[in-house]
């Protein structure tokens, strides 16, 4: 949100000079030589409440000439309705001609705040054109010298910066912007990467959720190029979406452009809080997917899985196929699996939302040493570490790793003596019954094993 302050004179009554002045750059050029500025220049002057105030410096509109120029005519009419605010400049050496009277009906048509700024004042008697210029009927009228900067700060500081606070607040555009703001400030949070092989659908389930069609979608591969970030607003939460370029399988000729792919991919799943990662339901599980999957399980990233395009499956073919997905993703047996159509399902952030939500549940969820001590003693009642080399491997208790690389990471701390000793079943077995008992929707763990050091040992 900004509010548009145009600066309206005619030719060479300092309205670069104070463009450069009040924007505190050299961007616009400043000559003695008539109609120097041929283009509109903006530059951000200072922000209010989180608005910007951007001033518009505009070239200079003799309006003799409206009957030949026509295209400067309607530059002019174009920018006073694209402003908020109009800062009209006068030349106090020259006094009040005809044409700033033109210019002082053409302004007060537009019905806009108006501030007429007297320039030049360094070099002349002010008493003897103080009376021409209150003629033309407007309430704020300052006196100034862009080029010597006098009164310039006063102006900014005094004048315009109050005058600005008041106009926002009075001013229903921007007071919603600012509640807005402010609310958005206070929403939860959800950044979500989008993720998969090229074409399996991931820019049309976007567009499906915003109802829009932001997202360049086609059945050519490879549509979208870059990282898209866009967000959705529903219910007191913003879900941010990651929209990537898909990891395509490996090509000779392709290798550079199929690892900034990769790199693209991993750097949104590292940003995101969750990912989604969407399959193509009338292609076989790919070295993609499965290459995907495993990446998101090691870094213990909380994910979902979305098998697209179901309306291509025929009605017979769905039990079967739905069976063999399951069997191919046995390892992961706490991630959601949806199978929709990104396409054709309406209400698709309906079923996203909620599995979002227990998702979102899990990985939030506090881990207490106290639960976890009293969860891994339930689980050793049922199953012992099995004996080795005839020794017996005592666990003792349980706690959360404080220091885990990612916030919503979940890694419990297993204490005992004689731990290193522990095989890969019993410590699968381990973490599939943590996993179940603490029933972690889309989120994962890890076991860390220590030893219990015993004080006397060295006695």
């Amino acid at each position: 949100m900004e509010i548009k302050i145009v600066l309206i004179g005619r030719s060479n009554v300092g309205k670069s000079s104070l463009f450069n002045c009040l924007a505190s750059c050299n961007n616009a050029i400043v000559s003695s030589l008539r109609n120097t500025t041929r283009d509109r220049q903006y530059q951000t002057i200072f922000s209010v409440m989180n608005i910007k105030c951007i001033i518009i410096d505009t070239p200079g509109v003799d309006l003799i000439k409206k009957k030949y120029n026509s295209s400067e005519w309607l530059n002019l009419h174009h920018v006073i309705e694209e402003s908020d605010i109009i800062f009209f400049l006068v030349n106090a050496q020259e006094g009040c001609v005809s044409y700033d009277n033109d210019l002082s009906k053409l302004i007060r048509k537009k019905n806009k705040p108006v501030f007429l700024l007297v320039n030049k004042i360094d070099s002349i008697n002010l008493n003897n054109v103080l009376y021409d210029f209150l003629l033309l009927g407007f309430k704020n009228t300052y006196f100034i010298s862009a080029k010597k900067k006098i009164n310039i700060s006063f102006f900014q500081n005094k004048i315009l910066l109050p005058y600005i606070k008041t106009f926002i607040t009075n001013n229903k555009k921007y007071r919603l912007f600012i509640n807005n703001e402010n609310i958005k400030n206070k929403l939860k949070t959800i950044r979500i990467a989008i993720i998969g092989k090229p074409n399996v659908g991931k820019s049309t389930i976007i567009n499906n959720i915003l109802k829009t069609n932001r997202m360049v979608t086609s059945d050519r591969p490879e549509t979208t190029r870059d990282s898209i970030q866009t967000s959705y607003i529903y219910k007191d939460i913003e879900y941010i979406f990651f929209d990537t370029a898909g990891i395509r399988k490996k090509k000779k000729n392709i290798q550079s452009i199929e690892k900034n792919a990769v790199k693209q991919t991993i750097k949104s799943v590292i940003k995101s809080d969750l990912s989604i990662l969407v399959m193509n339901s009338s292609e076989e599980l790919s070295y993609q997917d499965l290459f995907l999957i495993r990446y998101l399980k090691i870094q213990l990233k909380p994910f979902v899985i979305l098998i697209n395009k179901w309306d291509l499956i025929p009605s017979h073919k769905k039990s079967f196929f739905k069976k063999n997905v399951l069997r191919v993703l046995h390892f992961i047996p706490h991630i959601p699996i949806l199978f929709i159509s990104g396409l054709f399902n309406k209400t698709i952030f309906y079923y996203i939302k909620k599995v979002i939500s227990q998702v979102y549940k899990s990985m939030t969820t506090v881990l207490y040493t106290s639960t976890l001590t009293k969860l891994l003693h339930k689980i050793l009642k049922k199953k012992q570490p099995p004996m080795i080399q005839g020794k017996k491997i005592k666990l003792k208790f349980a706690h959360p790793e404080q220091k885990c690389n990612y916030s919503y990471s979940k890694i419990i701390v297993i204490y005992g003596n004689k731990t290193h000793l522990l095989n890969n079943n019993y410590v699968a077995y381990l973490t599939n019954m943590f996993q179940k008992e603490l029933q972690l929707i889309g989120t994962s763990i890890k076991l860390i094993f220590k030893n219990t050091n015993n004080p006397y040992i060295h006695n």
